[in-house]
């Protein structure tokens, strides 16, 4: 699908079609062109569509953001991450119930956590 072209909303010139990988999110292909569905809703929403502007596109996601969102947009917090990399208890709430968004990691946070440095060890012997 890269290299196809697609005509920009309002501009009238051609804009080729990003490269579209998504690991989590699914991939919608609309008019042969592909776009990731961000909000797993289905449908290609302006936010989504990569042919428009950034005025446009922010416009649209404001627009479906809750009151929450904004907010949490506009925190930050600096977080140490728990033993063996995992991502500290506290850091749960700030995502779930406060909508935060914005972390400063003070050390290495990994997908996939070390569970016990002790049992690594006792494994080796």
């Amino acid at each position: 699908m890269a290299g196809a072209l697609a005509l920009a909303s309002g501009r009238g010139a051609p804009v080729e079609q990003p490269a579209i990988g998504a690991r989590v999110k699914p991939v919608l292909t609309v008019g042969g062109l592909r776009f990731k569905d961000l909000n797993g809703n289905g449908r290609l929403d302006a936010y989504e569509d990569w042919r428009l502007g950034a005025d446009e596109r922010v416009a649209d996601l404001i627009a479906q953001m809750t009151l929450d969102e904004k907010a949490g947009m506009m925190l930050i917090d600096s977080l140490s991450p728990a033993f063996g990399g995992a991502v500290a208890a506290p850091a749960e709430d700030y995502i779930r119930t406060q909508k935060m968004t914005r972390f400063i990691f003070r050390s290495v946070v990994t997908a996939t956590p070390v569970q016990s440095a002790g049992r690594d060890s006792a494994e080796a012997r």
